[in-house]
């Protein structure tokens, strides 16, 4: 990945941890899209992102016991977070893991991808061609 994505990343997840919804905002590109494991959780633009975030916020309880950032590309990252709040969550795996793959364009998120396992999240970032 590149310099920027990771810095991007980085600032999105900072930005979070100090619960500063101005410098989140400032990580999302005004047309991301941020799509959940289920086909209803999407958000189509930055103010439905936000608002997503914000719950969360809201609702954080538990801390993360462990995060990952992995490259997968030039202009993306997966995320990886697993802790006592995704241990219940019905978008989290069994072992209370999410993985997040996160595109970065012109320095902003335009695009981030919920997945149960890493491997999931991985191969979307690198799709295999099908023979036709």
């Amino acid at each position: 990945m590149s310099q920027e994505a990771m810095e991007v990343v980085l600032d999105h997840l900072h930005a979070r941890r100090r619960r500063d919804r101005d410098a989140v905002a400032a990580t999302l590109d005004p047309a991301v899209v941020h799509e959940g494991v289920r086909p209803e959780l999407i958000c189509h633009n930055r103010d439905e992102v936000l608002s997503m975030v914000e719950r969360s916020m809201r609702a954080m309880q538990s801390g993360i016991d462990r995060l990952e950032i992995l490259d997968a590309g030039p202009d993306q990252a997966v995320l990886g977070v697993a802790g006592p709040r995704f241990r219940e969550v019905e978008e989290a795996s069994p072992a209370g893991e999410v993985f997040i793959l996160m595109t970065v364009r012109k320095g902003r998120i335009t695009r981030m991808r919920d997945f149960r396992s890493r491997e999931d999240a991985l191969a979307a970032a690198h799709p295999r061609p099908t023979s036709s």
